[in-house]
């Protein structure tokens, strides 16, 4: 990892002479550069980002999040529902109609609510993958323009060093 981690350094190094890429603050003069910054402000996982779930040491990662997000939104799920029959039986126990009809009316309110929150989870979902897709792409572009624009540098510095060699061989 840490040989890894070196090797990512060095080719940042080698795209952008003149930044410092180890800096907890990025300070850059002139027009930043779209990768650059995307690379610089992505959270980098250390060897100390753990987290401990179900008694495993687990690295934290962004899908590790979103694992414990499905986790989390089960577990109150399954709560809910479990009130909501306790209420729903209780009330039938008691043989009282009132309480009756606002646990099943409360019942299909929380039903439909969920339905509602899943409808705008599974939107803000594809929202967020739309946006994920369409920033890859736009790196996608600017590396191929850096990858484009150093090509054009080196090809000149070799033009420039071979004339200088002619130049000085004469």
């Amino acid at each position: 990892v840490e040989a890894a981690r070196t090797m990512f350094k060095d080719e940042l190094q080698a795209l952008f002479p003149g930044i410092d890429i180890g800096a907890r603050k990025l300070n850059i003069r002139g027009d930043t550069d779209l990768l650059l910054v995307y690379t610089l402000k992505r959270p980098v996982n250390k060897p100390t980002d753990y987290l401990i779930v179900n008694n495993r040491r687990r690295l934290w990662t962004p899908e590790t999040t979103k694992a414990l997000q499905i986790q989390y939104l089960q577990n109150q799920l399954a709560e809910l529902q479990t009130v909501r029959d306790l209420k729903i039986n209780r009330a039938i126990e008691c043989h009282d109609e009132k309480a009756i009809i606002e646990a099943k009316a409360e019942d299909i309110v929380r039903t439909e609510r969920m339905a509602r929150e899943t409808e705008f989870m599974k939107k803000t979902m594809l929202i967020q993958a739309e946006a994920n897709r369409q920033t890859k792409e736009a790196l996608k572009k600017q590396l191929e323009i850096q990858q484009e624009i150093m090509h054009d540098r080196i090809a000149k510095k070799e033009k420039e060093f071979l004339r200088l060699f002619k130049h000085m061989v004469k």
